[in-house]
C-alpha cells in the first residue's frame, strides 16, 4: 500500500517545525503522512510516500523526492522535539536510510535551536554525502546545550529520491565527558606537538595511503599519544608507532637515519599530485581543487629533522593502497560517546595541527607569508592547550590565520545571524552611525564612543586582531563583526550626538536583512539619475536586472560594487567592450613535495575571456568600489582596471581573489582560504592590497549627517564636467 502526498508548505532548515510532546514518534514511518496526527512533514519541494517494499523493519519506510515540478531545491522531511528532556546532554539522532541510485546524495540532519533564537546546533551530513542503495544506519551526535528550544531531525534529498526508517534519538550522556581539561604545555610537549604537526601533513598528503581514512580521527589520536613522550627517543617510536597502519615504511630515529631507504620494490610505485589539494570530507561548496594519485617512475622520499630531536624519512611514492585502513588503530581512551569539540583539549590541539599543516603544504602565497607561518605554530598550540571555551578557541584559530593576510579566511561555526538594527562605518577616525533609528533615539552622524565597556577604537583594534586580509579588510571586517552576534544578544553602547551630549543604550540583536549590509543611502537597484545617467547597484542586481536595464537612453553608466556582487555573471562586461578581454591569471599550483617545494611543481593557470557583445553601451561608465569589494567584485575591476572599462571611484578593493577552499577540522570545526594565486593583469601584487581606485574619495561625517553618498556624490560631479569630453586615461 502507497500514498502520495506532495506537501504544499515551506520547510527549510532554517525554518519552523512542527513540535510533539516527547521523543521521537512514528520512529519506524508506518503512519501515512497525509493522516490524522501525522508528525513527519515535509517541505514545499518533497514528495512523500509510505513504501511497503522492502523496508528496513515494520511494514512501510518512507520514501522522500524531490518533486518534479520544482526542478529545484532539496526536499526535507522532519519531526521535531522538546529540548528540555535533553538540556545539558549528548544525543544521538540515528535512523536507516538508503539512496536511489543515480541520486544526488541525501543526509540525515539534526539541528537544536536556542530560546533566544538561533541554532546552537546544524549538520546534515553535506560533508559526508549518503549514496548507498542498500539499507545502512546512520546517526549524528550532537550536545543539547542549555537554553535549548527544541531538537529538529529528518533527512534531506538533494535530488532523486531516498528512503528512511528505524529512526530514534538517544541520550548519550552529559555534555562534555571525556573531554580533557586545558593544561599548558610543557617545551618537551611542544616539541612533541610541533614534530607531530610538521609529520602529520608529509604523511596525509604525500604518502600514498588508503583514502577512506578518517585523518581527524588521526590527528587526535596524534595528540593523544605523542604529546606525552618523554624524550627523543620515546617521541621517534611513537610516531612510528603511530602512523605504521598508514606508512609503514616511514622512518623516525632519535640517533640518525640509514643511509638506504626501506624500499620494497620499485615497480608499481604511485605517489600523489595536488591540483590545489582535494580535501575529504569534501567541502560544502564545489571547488575546482583536486587530489589525485599518479603513476611514478621511481622511488621518492622526503628527509630531514624535526623539533623535539629526530630525523624522519617519508616516502612519497609507495605501491598503491588498499581501501581500508584500521580505524581502531586510531581509537581514544575516551566514552563510547564522546564528541569531539572546542571544550576538549585534545580538539583544540588537534584542530591547530590540522589546519597548519595544510596551510604549509598549500597556501599559494608564501611568498607574503614567508617565515611567519612556521613561527606561527607554537603560540597556536600553546593557546588551544589552556582555552577555556569554545569561543576562546576559535579565537586561537583566527589568530593563527592572521599571517596569511588572506581576506577569504573564515572559521567556522560561528553564529552572526543577529544584527544591530543599523549601520556604522569608521569615518575620520570615529565609530559613526550612518542612519536614522527613531525607535532607538538615533540619527546619523551620531558617534558611537564606546561597545561593551570599550572605547571604540581599542574595540576595533581587538577585533582586527583576529581578522587575516589587507589592513582596509581587517578594518571592514571588524565593523561587521562588532554589530553581529546570535540573535537576541545586547550590545552596550555609548553614544553621542553632534553637541557631544553622551547617553548609554543597550540593543538586542536582531535577524539579519539583506539591506544590513549597506552602509549608505544608495538609490534602488537599477536607477535613472537623471542627465541621461544610468544607476546599477550590482551587489543588489540579478542577471534580469542587467538584461532589463535601459541603456539606449544613457549616456553614462555608474556602477555600484561596493560589496559583492553575487546575482549576476562576468558577461554583464561584454556590452560595455569592443574588444576581447580576459581575466587576470588565476594559478593553481600541481604539487607533488611537501613544504612548498618547487621541485616537480608545475602551474595551471584557470584565467577565462569575455567577448563584445550587441547592444554595445559606448558612454562614460564609472564603477564605485571599496574594501566591501572581495573576489569575484575584483576579478571584475580587475579587468575594468586592465582594459580601461571605466573609472573607478572610492578606495581599495579588499585583496583577495580566487576559488576558496575548505577544510573540516577536528570538532566540526572549519577553515576557509584562498587556494590559488591571482594578480593584477599588470603582475602587480592583488593578495593583501586590493585595486586601488582612479579617484579616492573618503567619508565625511558631516556627508553622513546630511544623509548623503560622497562617493557617488563625486561620481555624479566628475561625469557632469566629463559627459563628452577626452577619456581620462
Amino acid at each position: 500500500m502507497r500514498f502520495l502526498l506532495v506537501l504544499i508548505w515551506s520547510l527549510a532548515l532554517c525554518g519552523e517545525a512542527v513540535s510533539q510532546s516527547g521523543p521521537l514518534r512514528d520512529p519506524d514511518f508506518d503512519l501515512a503522512p497525509d493522516a490524522a496526527g501525522a508528525v513527519w512533514r515535509g517541505n514545499a519541494n518533497a514528495e512523500l510516500w509510505l513504501d511497503d517494499q522492502n523496508p528496513q523493519s515494520g511494514e512501510t519506510s518512507l520514501r522522500v523526492s524531490v518533486a518534479e515540478q520544482t526542478g529545484q531545491g532539496f526536499a526535507t522531511v522532519s519531526q521535531s522535539i522538546p529540548a528540555e528532556t535533553f538540556e545539558g546532554r549528548i544525543v544521538r539522532f540515528r535512523a536507516a536510510v538508503r539512496v536511489q541510485p543515480g541520486s544526488g546524495g541525501a543526509g540525515l540532519w539534526l539541528r537544536v535551536d536556542r530560546q533566544a533564537g538561533g541554532a546552537s546546533f546544524l549538520d546534515n551530513m553535506r560533508d559526508r554525502p549518503i549514496s548507498d542503495a542498500g539499507w545502512r544506519f546512520y546517526d549524528i551526535v550532537a550536545p543539547v546545550e542549555a537554553g535549548s528550544q527544541r531538537i529538529v531531525v529528518g533527512l534531506l534529498v538533494r535530488s532523486g529520491s531516498a528512503w528512511i526508517d528505524t529512526a530514534s534519538i538517544e541520550d548519550l550522556g552529559p555534555i562534555g565527558a571525556g573531554n580533557v581539561g586545558p593544561a599548558p604545555l610543557t617545551a618537551r610537549s611542544q616539541e612533541n606537538l610541533e614534530a607531530f604537526a610538521r609529520l602529520y601533513g608529509y604523511v596525509r598528503w604525500f604518502h600514498p595511503a588508503p583514502e577512506d581514512v578518517d585523518w581527524n580521527a588521526v590527528a587526535l589520536a596524534g595528540v593523544d599519544r605523542i604529546e606525552a613522550a618523554a624524550d627523543a627517543a620515546e617521541l621517534s617510536a611513537r610516531l612510528v608507532e603511530l602512523f605504521a597502519p598508514l606508512a609503514p615504511t616511514l622512518q623516525v630515529s632519535s640517533e640518525g637515519l640509514p643511509d638506504v631507504p626501506v624500499v620494497e620494490t620499485t615497480q608499481g610505485l604511485v605517489r600523489w599530485r595536488h591540483f590545489g589539494v582535494g580535501m575529504r570530507p569534501a567541502p560544502p561548496r564545489p571547488t575546482p581543487y583536486r587530489s589525485e594519485l599518479i603513476h611514478a617512475e621511481t622511488y621518492e622520499d622526503v628527509a630531514g629533522d624535526l623539533p623535539g630531536g629526530v630525523a624522519f624519512r617519508v616516502p612519497l611514492t609507495a605501491q598503491r593502497p588498499g581501501s581500508g585502513w584500521s580505524p581502531s588503530h586510531f581509537d581514544l581512551q575516551r566514552p563510547s560517546f564522546y564528541r569531539p569539540s572546542g571544550q576538549d583539549r585534545t580538539t583544540r590541539l588537534a584542530a591547530v595541527v590540522v589546519a597548519w599543516s595544510a596551510m604549509q603544504n598549500f597556501y599559494p602565497y608564501f611568498d607574503v607569508v614567508g617565515d611567519r607561518w612556521r613561527d606561527a605554530l607554537p603560540p597556536a598550540l600553546a593557546e588551544a592547550a589552556i582555552a577555556r571555551s569554545e569561543t576562546e578557541f576559535v579565537n586561537v584559530l583566527e589568530r593563527l590565520t592572521v599571517p596569511l593576510v588572506d581576506g577569504h579566511v573564515v572559521i567556522n561555526p560561528q553564529d552572526r545571524r543577529g544584527a544591530l538594527p543599523f549601520q556604522w562605518d569608521w569615518v575620520e577616525g570615529q565609530l559613526v552611525i550612518v542612519q536614522d533609528v527613531e525607535g532607538l533615539g538615533l540619527s546619523a552622524g551620531d558617534l558611537v564612543l564606546r561597545v561593551n565597556g570599550q572605547a571604540s577604537q581599542d574595540a576595533i583594534d581587538l577585533e582586527s586582531s583576529l581578522i587575516s586580509g589587507s589592513p582596509q579588510w581587517q578594518l571592514n571586517r571588524a565593523l561587521e563583526r562588532l554589530r553581529t552576534g546570535p540573535v537576541g544578544t545586547t550590545v552596550a553602547l555609548e553614544v553621542a550626538n553632534p553637541q557631544g551630549d553622551a547617553r548609554s543604550l543597550d540593543v538586542s540583536l536582531m535577524a539579519r536583512e539583506p539591506e544590513d549590509e549597506l552602509r549608505e543611502p544608495r538609490p534602488p537597484t537599477v536607477s535613472d539619475l537623471g542627465d541621461e545617467i544610468l544607476y546599477i547597484d550590482l551587489t543588489r542586481a540579478s542577471m534580469d536586472d542587467l538584461n532589463d536595464a535601459d541603456f539606449s537612453r544613457a549616456s553614462a553608466a555608474i556602477i555600484d560594487m561596493r560589496g559583492y556582487p553575487g546575482g549576476i555573471q562576468a558577461t554583464f562586461l561584454s556590452r560595455l567592450i569592443d574588444r576581447e578581454i580576459s581575466t587576470a591569471p588565476f594559478e593553481v599550483e600541481l604539487a607533488i613535495r611537501p613544504d612548498r617545494d618547487p621541485t616537480g611543481r608545475t602551474i595551471y593557470d584557470g584565467a577565462w575571456a569575455i567577448s563584445p557583445a550587441q547592444p554595445r553601451f559606448s558612454g562614460r561608465t564609472v564603477f564605485l568600489a571599496d574594501a566591501r569589494a572581495i573576489s569575484f567584485a575584483e576579478t571584475i575591476l580587475g579587468m575594468v582596471e586592465a582594459y580601461d572599462i571605466g573609472v573607478i571611484f572610492g578606495a581599495a578593493t579588499a585583496g583577495a581573489n580566487g576559488n576558496v577552499n575548505t577544510i573540516v577540522l577536528p570538532g566540526g570545526y572549519s577553515l576557509r582560504w584562498t587556494g590559488m594565486e591571482v594578480s593584477r593583469h599588470d603582475r602587480q601584487p592583488l593578495h593583501g592590497v586590493g585595486i586601488p581606485p582612479d579617484i579616492p574619495v573618503e567619508r565625511t561625517i558631516e556627508g553622513i549627517r546630511r544623509h548623503e553618498d560622497e562617493v557617488l556624490d563625486a561620481a555624479l560631479a566628475w561625469l557632469s564636467e566629463n559627459l563628452g569630453a577626452a577619456p581620462l586615461r
